[in-house]
C-alpha cells in the first residue's frame, strides 16, 4: 500500500521581521539526513520550512504531499523505505535544482536535494526524492 498524505492547510505565514535566524529555536547544525524518514515527516505536512540562504533564495517552502514511492526504487542495502517530498514555495523566483539547506522548527537544519517540478495552483512545485 502506497500512503500519501496532502496538506489542506492555508499556507503558514513565515519567519517575523524581528527573527534574525528564521525560525527561533532552531538548531543551527545539520541534522542526520538518514534518520528522516515517511512516518516521521507525514505529521510535517503543511508546515514550511525555509530555504537558509541570503534573498533572494530565502524562500518558504511548504510541505505539501508526502508519499511512499515502490520498493523498487530503493538502493540494494538501504534501510529506510523510499518516499518522495512536494514542497510549494512563491511563484517566483523560481530556484533552480540543488542541495538546499532547509530549516524546520522541528527538525532543525537538514541538507536536501530538490528540483522544480512545475508550478501548481499556489505556486511553484518542488520534489525531493529519498532512496
Amino acid at each position: 500500500m502506497i500512503e500519501t498524505v496532502t496538506a489542506t492547510s492555508e499556507r503558514p505565514e513565515g519567519p517575523s521581521a524581528s527573527d534574525s535566524a528564521g525560525i527561533a529555536g532552531a538548531p543551527a547544525a545539520i541534522e542526520n539526513l538518514p534518520g528522516l524518514s515517511l512516518v516521521g515527516l507525514l505529521p510535517l505536512v503543511g508546515s514550511t520550512f525555509f530555504v537558509a540562504r541570503d534573498a533572494p533564495w530565502n524562500l518558504p517552502l511548504v510541505l505539501t504531499e508526502a508519499s511512499a514511492l515502490s520498493p523498487q526504487t530503493s538502493l540494494p542495502g538501504t534501510s529506510r523505505p523510499p518516499f518522495r517530498l512536494i514542497f510549494t514555495g512563491p511563484a517566483q523566483p523560481v530556484h533552480p535544482q540543488a542541495t538546499l539547506p532547509l530549516d524546520h522548527p522541528q527538525l532543525g537544519r537538514n541538507e536536501i536535494f530538490v528540483v522544480p517540478i512545475g508550478p501548481g495552483p499556489d505556486g511553484m512545485r518542488y520534489e525531493a526524492i529519498f532512496t
